[in-house]
């Protein structure tokens, strides 16, 4: 009874024809243009062209503004939706004026009071900047070799200074950084800390996008949909208006 499903870190047939079957459409995460033939090849109703800003786990090495057109370009008359560094109604109403038919927001629904993250997690969306992401594989635990763009933190930079060793040589590897649910989660590993874990919660995997810079505020989920949907509903208004007039 799902109306859209979304894969990403990957193409699979079979798995676009199953939620095809339950009546779902389809939309695949690409990072390039190769990615977004195959994608539609393999029955994708849609794509997903995520710029390296995004945060996460990331399979693009390329910034939004020059991927997008090209993703634009191998999808033809299939929409494209822009993902990566998108927080604001100036920057989704920027992707649909360069040809998108949407944009997804990921970093942003993180500053959210429904978004299931550790309160110091969500102060350090509010707090950071840009320049304060970085694109790496630093927290790789579990997920052997998957780049990912995170906050850089306590963990990263004692990792960076020490010259990026790869395991098991990392500073502070094994070490047990939060307790969640009966679980001890170790530095370096890609979990996020929830609402009710415990210890150095901000050295943590903090995944965030470029888009932190534009994040100003935690507030409902369905505030900041009914928020977006109007300034952006308002600039397209703007815009048109000024093109009709002499």
């Amino acid at each position: 009874g799902v109306p859209v499903v979304t894969f990403s870190w990957g193409i699979d047939a079979a798995r676009i024809a199953q939620a095809h079957r339950g009546g779902a459409k389809v939309g695949v995460q690409v990072g390039n243009a190769e990615g977004a033939r195959q994608a539609i090849d393999a029955g994708a109703d849609f794509v997903i062209a995520q710029g390296v800003e995004a945060g996460g786990h990331v399979q693009s090495t390329t910034p939004l503004a020059i991927l997008l057109p090209q993703v634009l370009a191998a999808a033809g008359n299939r929409p494209v939706l822009a993902a990566g560094g998108i927080a604001t109604a100036a920057g989704i109403s920027q992707a649909i004026s360069f040809g998108a038919a949407g944009a997804m927001l990921g970093t942003r629904f993180l500053a959210t009071r429904e978004a299931a993250i550790h309160p110091d997690y969500k102060a350090a969306l509010l707090a950071a900047k840009a320049e304060d992401t970085t694109f790496t594989n630093c927290f790789d635990g579990v997920w052997p070799f998957a780049m990912h763009r995170v906050l850089r933190n306590s963990t990263f930079t004692a990792w960076e200074a020490a010259g990026s060793p790869q395991p098991p040589h990392r500073p502070g590897e094994g070490d047990v950084v939060f307790h969640q649910q009966g679980t001890n989660h170790l530095r370096y590993n890609d979990d996020t800390p929830g609402p009710g874990a415990t210890g150095d919660i901000t050295g943590a995997c903090l995944y965030a996008g470029t888009s932190v810079n534009d994040i100003d505020r935690i507030e409902s989920a369905g505030d900041l949909v009914t928020r977006l949907g109007a300034d952006v509903m308002a600039a397209f208004a703007s815009a048109q208006h000024e093109r009709v007039t002499p």
